[in-house]
């Protein structure tokens, strides 16, 4: 007959397997289920940021506070003044921006879900330069001008990674979106110090901009 010890200790021993029994069921249910819910909360966010959108936009249009004479800079100012939490409007952390247009001569698009993808890239590249210009003075000031090889900045709540690519041989150009590389991508060069050379392409469009021509693509 078994000792009272013997019995804990084999409901124990069983009480562990089933629990891993459970878990290994639980991990094979999250494998197959997780990629089928995935598009669900993409369709989610995209269905709330185009809500946003057209909330903010209307509410801009009613209270006639943009108008086409307004600077981008003043535009931007009295949106985020009109509209609550207005660079958080995309539930998925989009890009915010204001371009000319619209009844009040300002639309409000999104970095992330605009359907206009080389507008989308166009703004997204104007901006990750601002934040490439801004992280070069903040690492010229803290490492006394020497030249980083890289850089973070941040884009749509992601992190973006630019690279010194001293021999400028760019990423993609154009709407070429097949060349090796993948996904959002940046690169800049130096002289003497100075940014005169930067590359921005995503998945659909690609643009260059030097100190001496501005963007292009």
């Amino acid at each position: 007959m078994l000792s009272v010890r013997q019995k804990l200790h084999k409901i124990s021993g069983l009480s562990r397997l089933a629990l891993i029994l459970v878990l290994a069921i639980l991990v094979m249910l999250a494998i197959i289920l997780v990629p089928m819910i995935l598009p669900y909360f993409s369709q989610a966010e995209d269905t709330g940021c185009a809500t946003a959108m057209k909330s903010a936009q209307r509410k801009l249009d009613n209270t006639y506070i943009l108008d086409g004479e307004m600077t981008e800079a003043e535009a931007q100012r009295a949106a985020t003044q009109a509209v609550k939490d207005f660079d958080d409007l995309c539930p998925a952390g989009g890009e915010i921006y204001l371009i000319r247009g619209g009844t009040t001569g300002y639309t409000v698009v999104c970095g992330l879900h605009d359907p206009d993808t080389h507008q989308r890239a166009r703004l997204n590249a104007a901006r990750t330069l601002e934040r490439v210009e801004r992280a070069l003075l903040r690492e010229k000031t803290i490492n006394n001008n020497d030249a980083p090889v890289s850089l973070t900045v941040t884009l749509n709540s992601r992190e973006l990674v630019a690279v010194r690519d001293p021999l400028r041989d760019g990423l993609r150009y154009g709407t070429d979106a097949t060349m090796d590389r993948e996904g959002t991508l940046a690169s800049y060069d130096l002289e003497n110090g100075e940014l005169v050379w930067f590359n921005f392409a995503d998945e659909n469009y690609a643009l260059t901009w030097t100190a001496d021509k501005g963007w292009s693509d």
